[in-house]
């Protein structure tokens, strides 16, 4: 017999007292509420497929590893068949860029092919691309060939194609749609897009949903009537790329119940386009599930709301185990794949430890400057102690943007893998000779004075077409920047709040998390915490000045590469009449290996993990 609801949250609650020190994963609000289709959503895990391991919150929320979800899975499947009802499994793109298992591959080998070959030891029911498949030739190349055709038809790219060379001909990374009858009957048409992309690889082509609408294989596709549409885009939910889409379908079934998922913004978002329909996004990281149920018992031709429940749940064991109504979440799927995560990150090396962080650094829950500010190690320590040139006669100056910094630096062992996570750009660092302290000293809060700085993406770095690197890209925001004001809305929403008066609460605090505001009705997050703190952070940081230095000194101005459009608009600004030439290398260090090589300085030798 399945153990009741009560008895699975006393024997977590018993778990998470025995784990109490490390802070283990709060349980779960309540249940689920299950409807006639039901959906699991996973969306830019990045190759975080062993979960997030440290001890500081909130990694322990995401503690799950994709073994742990693929154990899940199967319980939730199993779970559906004895109910009736059916269960299908979305993931909505961006397996690459993020984490050493997807990026810290040999030389000769292809971002994310062996995380993707894991990946695909979980039946997952749809799938598409995101815009981290389309950013180099080879991943965009080993994705159609080698990843696209494990899914028998359910990898769809219905407005992404691409040319293979040596061909002149444009056909689809993967199939542009899919119909099928689930498990209980139901008849689904689903298509898979990305939103209006621009800055891939050019033997990539994203067409625009408006355009795609208009095509002839779109508009036969949508003329039967299914139970209900199903679109997975690896698209923000408030972009205006699901517009066309949404219309097309209505234009041709006005209440026909549209199912939707999306992404690329890496944050919790739920809105109703209207009232026979739902769009979510899960998240980023493998740190939420996305929980969505539909009753689809009002015939089609009813203008009646859709029923319809969602969830973010928090991606770790505890919460599974209390939704799968389980003991034992393992199987024997589960754990292949996780041995085989593990064969992985051995074979990739990164559990080599640089050395032991001291405390934890945040990049940006702490005000700047602070001594567990991840800028203040960088601009303090790290700088100074990393860039060096020998043979210059001059002190230095080093500038850096703090958008470099990508993740938090948490307390005990830094491995290779904290490497790919928390540094994951690699830039040069270049200097000007010999510039006057009276100009250099003035440099940094010119930077940050500008009005429309250069924020450092993945398109700016990583893109293999032609790019301005002084364009920013028309019509999108920087992801991790609309991932922080996402999570400042959290806090700065809970710092205008009263203070509880519930000491009962207080004296069981809860642990830091997301708390999601969002457009769809009740509450969405699974289980409920305090939210992150979150602090403005300059866009620019430096080493600090060199002491004793006077107006005339002449000072190196050494900085990351990625930061010369904007230098050299700060130095036109300070001293126009000066021909600054071009830039030269001044160290051998990159910026990806500064850390690591701090870490062997100042945080006690390396050794294996």
């Amino acid at each position: 017999m399945i153990p009741g609801i009560l008895a699975l949250a006393a024997l977590a609650t018993l778990e998470h007292g025995a784990a109490a020190h490390r802070h283990a994963p709060s349980l779960p609000r309540g249940p689920l509420q299950w409807g006639d289709i039901n959906f699991l959503q996973t969306t830019d895990t990045h190759g975080w497929l062993l979960g997030h391991q440290k001890n500081s919150e909130p990694e322990p929320n995401a503690s799950g590893d994709w073994g742990d979800y693929a154990s899940f899975v199967q319980h939730m499947r199993a779970q559906a068949d004895e109910r009736g009802v059916d269960l299908l499994v979305i993931d909505s793109g961006d397996l690459h860029d993020g984490s050493g298992l997807s990026d810290g591959f040999p030389p000769g080998g292809v971002n994310g092919h062996e995380t993707d070959e894991i990946f695909a030891e979980l039946d997952v029911d749809l799938l598409t691309i995101g815009n981290h498949g389309l950013y180099k030739s080879d991943v965009a190349l080993d994705i159609y060939r080698s990843f696209a055709p494990k899914w028998g038809g359910r990898y769809l790219t219905s407005n992404v194609n691409i040319t293979v060379p040596g061909s002149n001909e444009s056909r689809p990374i993967g199939d542009r749609f899919r119909k099928f009858v689930t498990k209980q009957g139901r008849n689904v048409t689903a298509f898979g897009f990305l939103y209006n992309f621009k800055y891939g690889t050019p033997i990539m082509h994203v067409q625009s949903t408006a355009k795609m609408v208009h095509e002839q294989w779109f508009q036969e596709a949508i003329a039967e009537e299914p139970s209900f549409f199903l679109l997975n885009g690896h698209v923000p939910v408030r972009d205006p790329s699901w517009e066309p889409v949404f219309a097309a379908i209505r234009a041709v079934h006005p209440h026909t119940p549209i199912i939707a998922f999306g992404g690329h913004y890496h944050i919790r978002d739920c809105r109703l386009p209207d009232e026979r329909s739902i769009l979510l996004a899960g998240g980023r990281y493998m740190e939420t599930i996305g929980f969505v149920s539909a009753n689809l018992t009002a015939p089609s031709f009813s203008s009646s709301s859709l029923p319809v429940f969602r969830r973010y749940l928090d991606a770790n064991p505890v919460t599974y185990r209390f939704h799968a109504r389980v003991r034992d979440l393992s199987t024997a799927l589960g754990n292949k794949i996780k041995s085989e995560l593990w064969t992985l990150w051995a074979r990739f090396g990164l559990g080599e430890v640089y050395g032991s962080a001291p405390h934890d650094y945040y990049v940006d829950r702490v005000p700047y400057p602070d001594e567990k500010s991840v800028l203040s190690l960088y601009g303090d320590l790290v700088l100074p102690a990393t860039v060096v040139n020998q043979s210059r006669p001059h002190d230095k100056i080093v500038f850096l943007n703090s958008g470099a910094q990508r993740f938090d630096i948490y307390k005990g062992t830094l491995t290779r893998n904290d490497r790919f996570v928390t540094t994951p750009f690699k830039n040069q660092f270049l200097y000007f000779p010999a510039v006057p302290y009276s100009i250099a000293s003035k440099i940094l809060p010119a930077l940050n004075a500008l009005p429309d700085p250069h924020f450092m993406t993945f398109e700016s770095v990583y893109g293999e077409g032609s790019r301005d690197l002084n364009e920013q890209p028309e019509g999108e925001e920087d992801v991790e920047l609309v991932f922080q004001n996402w999570k400042r809305s959290m806090y700065d929403a809970a710092s205008a709040q009263p203070v509880r008066r519930d000491h009962s609460r207080d004296l069981q605090r809860r642990t830091l998390g997301y708390v999601t505001v969002d457009s769809c009705p009740g509450h969405g997050d699974d289980t409920a915490h305090d939210p992150i703190p979150v602090f403005p952070q300059p866009v620019y940081i430096a080493s600090p000045d060199p002491l004793g230095a006077t107006d005339d000194t002449p000072i190196d101005v050494v900085f990351a590469d990625f930061v010369l459009p904007d230098l050299q608009r700060v130095l036109e600004q300070l001293a126009p009449a000066i021909k600054w030439g071009t830039a030269q290398v001044y160290s051998s260090v990159t910026s990806d290996e500064a850390l690591a090589i701090y870490a062997r300085q100042a945080w006690s030798g390396s050794k294996k993990e």
